[in-house]
């Protein structure tokens, strides 16, 4: 059923996860994932723009359905309130009536797959498919974006929301100095022989950590030379650089998600 209505929107299908390309800056995802022990299921949907740098922040298909940050119910409530009431037996009634899933009774599954594949024709996939508009989908986001999110840096710098970028990349700093101080602080404990219990016991099962510490330390370094990099452009607003960075991002994303899809966008 979710073949027959995604299809013909050009969406394709790689094991249970639906995806389309867009306008090669992003992709959308679709899925639904099982409730572990209740005859529920969900839609959970969302995006990402390559300008995020998947290759990074995406190892493996299974982190992309663990990332997709829309489920249906959700996007419902806000799209169409008025199927939902303040009531839990009104809010139970929508999840029995879209979302029910159960082996032994598949009249009523396939019913309830009707129902929801209605409203994800009818509500879902218009609101979902403005995202294509990268604008529409930073102003959309805007109230909920946090300094870490890297669809917000990614974005932030694409669009050239620099007042943004500049916040994200001060908060990517201050965190990478926050990790290398840590990592300096154990690293003088192993130096001194003042060792916590943790230390003692990180080093039972890695007799390595001593080494493995001073690339961390060198790696923190290295990014925080690049942060800063980046953060003297924005401020000096350098914009052929900024859009150069971002171009090599998005063509290293797009390698990356084709890989894990085994796709032919």
């Amino acid at each position: 059923m979710f073949r027959q209505l995604l299809f013909p929107y050009g969406y394709k299908l790689h094991k249970s996860l639906f995806y389309k390309e867009i306008n090669q800056e992003q992709c959308f995802f679709i899925t639904a994932k099982k409730e572990r022990y209740a005859p529920y299921y969900t839609v959970y949907l969302d995006m990402l723009p390559y300008c995020m740098d998947i290759e990074k922040e995406i190892e493996d298909v299974c982190d992309i359905s663990d990332e997709l940050g829309f489920d249906l119910p959700g996007l419902m409530k806000k799209l169409e309130p008025s199927l939902f009431h303040p009531e839990p037996e009104i809010i139970k009634e929508y999840y029995a009536s879209r979302l029910y899933a159960d082996f032994y009774d598949e009249d009523r599954t396939i019913n309830s797959l009707r129902n929801a594949c209605s409203d994800m024709e009818k509500y879902i996939l218009p609101y979902f498919h403005q995202f294509a508009d990268l604008e529409y989908f930073y102003a959309e986001e805007s109230e909920t974006w946090n300094f870490a999110d890297p669809v917000h840096y990614g974005l932030s710098l694409k669009l050239h929301h620099y007042e943004d970028a500049l916040h994200c990349i001060e908060y990517r700093i201050s965190d990478c100095r926050r990790i290398m101080a840590d990592h300096v602080q154990t690293q003088n404990r192993l130096h001194t022989g003042t060792l916590m219990n943790r230390d003692k016991v990180i080093l039972k099962k890695d007799p390595d950590y001593a080494e493995e510490l001073t690339k961390w330390i060198a790696d923190c370094a290295e990014k925080i030379a690049t942060y800063e990099k980046i953060q003297n452009h924005i401020l000096h607003r350098s914009t052929t650089e900024l859009d150069k960075m971002v171009t090599e991002i998005e063509e290293r994303s797009r390698i990356h998600l084709k890989r894990l899809l085994n796709a032919n966008f």
